[in-house]
């Protein structure tokens, strides 16, 4: 009797200690998984950021879509903005010199498979359309492919305001560690998503 007491106790014990090893060991993949989309996501937004500070000119004053344009690119939810390429503080048109920049979102549709879930990046768009990039940036060129974890929605969103000061851009990701949602849906706790938003001022300038 004594024996059978003992040998329940025992598991007792190990099945206690196993539910807390796993329970830790879940714990751990799951906020290892979360940091790693969030990082990634801060990064994407850290690099709009750098990038759209440098828009030159105002919504308000050169016209809609002149500066920031969050029409779609080929049917990919995108935001392009005219840049001061140059940095002389002046909108410039000629060849070379100021030019559009874009970031576009390669959707859960996209094909080839390979392609969906991505954030890619335009340094420098041969039109204002941003249907191409200048070469030798094509769009999916490895280096210009931010993340391959962003699902949606990517919300850019156009400057609003009534003044000059009212010039800026606010912009929403969200990612997932499995972006895919199989066999885990995104926003399981082993299958973190993350959503940040972020405001980016522009310069409040209008040059022609």
């Amino acid at each position: 009797m004594e024996l059978l007491v003992a040998i329940a106790l025992l598991s007792l014990i190990v099945l206690f200690l196993s539910s807390i090893d796993l329970f830790s060991h879940h714990n751990v993949i799951s906020s290892d998984r979360r940091v790693k989309v969030q990082n990634e996501v801060s990064y994407v937004l850290e690099r709009m950021n750098k990038e759209i500070v440098r828009a030159i000119g105002n919504e308000r004053v050169n016209g809609p879509n002149t500066v920031v344009n969050t029409g779609n690119i080929a049917g990919d939810a995108a935001i392009r903005v005219y840049i001061d390429a140059n940095g002389n503080g002046a909108r410039d048109t000629a060849a070379g010199t100021d030019c559009w920049i874009a970031y576009r979102l390669r959707p859960a549709t996209a094909l080839p498979v390979a392609d969906r879930y991505q954030i890619r990046y335009c340094p420098r768009c041969t039109a204002a359309t941003c249907v191409t990039c200048a070469a030798p940036n094509a769009w999916g060129t490895a280096d210009n492919i931010l993340s391959r974890q962003i699902t949606t929605p990517f919300i850019p969103t156009k400057p609003g305001g009534a003044t000059l000061s009212d010039n800026f851009v606010t912009i929403e990701i969200t990612a997932c560690w499995d972006p895919d949602g199989v066999p885990e849906a995104c926003g399981t706790s082993t299958n973190p998503s993350v959503t940040m938003r972020t405001r980016i001022k522009m310069p409040s300038v209008s040059t022609n």
